[in-house]
């Protein structure tokens, strides 16, 4: 069980060419991901390296004038590449090289509606404008990661843990930002009609990407308490995940 933060260089606002985002670049999401160590179910010493993760997260959000579907699915294979090693007695324990890809896909979508009432003179003459503007974003996006990692236990109660990782990434990315409404003329000018400006954006992510992965975990038992930070190298993208394993 894992919650991610995920802080970005732009907002929707900078989408749209805003430079103060409405919408911050900040994502949360969640997930639920069950592994098993193929050597339960095959004989050998390559199966028993080999590890099999699936992941998969879902939620609807409506609260107020926000409204949104968030979704991720993941399958990941993981390989020791070299086995650990127990040194100080057993005290301390290097976990080996461990190296990993799979594929994640994700979607995202995100809309709220504000109430826009504005009226523009000019000289004699006014336009009143009453109306909705639509703000929200649609994202879909699908990772191919290739993860080489390793990790150092203490007196078990605490694991260090870190590697590189590269993505290579497809998918779409729209922001949302357009207004729809009634205008009426008054004043010297008379008249009404409707109006519509879209200021949305349609992009893509970068195709690949390196990123640096750190993190720390406390073992209780079969329980571990992890905190884990992925940077993208040469950019401004962070993520933060926060979650409880349990292992037996």
């Amino acid at each position: 069980l894992g919650m991610g933060i995920d802080l970005g260089e732009d907002g929707i606002g900078s989408g749209t060419g805003d430079g103060n985002a409405t919408l911050p670049a900040v994502g949360i999401g969640g997930t639920v991901t069950l592994g098993a160590n193929m050597g339960i179910f095959l004989k050998g010493k390559f199966w028993d390296r080999s590890t099999i993760y699936v992941n998969y997260f879902s939620y609807r959000l409506t609260t107020g004038s926000v409204s949104g579907e968030l979704s991720s699915f993941g399958l990941h294979y993981q390989f020791k590449l070299l086995p650990p090693i127990n040194m100080a007695a057993g005290l301390i324990k290097w976990g080996g090289i461990d190296i990993s890809t799979g594929i994640e896909t994700s979607s995202t979508k995100i809309n709220t509606q504000i109430k826009v009432d504005q009226t523009v003179t000019s000289g004699t003459a006014t336009a009143s404008y009453a109306g909705l503007a639509d703000v929200g974003a649609d994202i879909s996006a699908t990772s191919i990661p290739i993860e080489v990692t390793t990790n150092l236990r203490v007196v078990y109660a605490l694991t260090l843990f870190g590697g590189l990782g590269f993505d290579y990434n497809s998918g779409t990315s729209k922001s949302i930002a357009n207004i729809t409404g009634p205008v009426t003329l008054g004043g010297t000018a008379s008249g009404s009609g409707s109006a519509s400006l879209d200021l949305g954006k349609a992009d893509g992510p970068s195709t690949t990407s390196f990123r640096t992965i750190i993190g720390a975990q406390f073992n209780i038992a079969a329980i571990r308490l992890y905190m884990q930070k992925m940077a993208v190298i040469g950019g401004n993208d962070t993520q933060l995940s926060f979650g409880v394993r349990f292992a037996w």
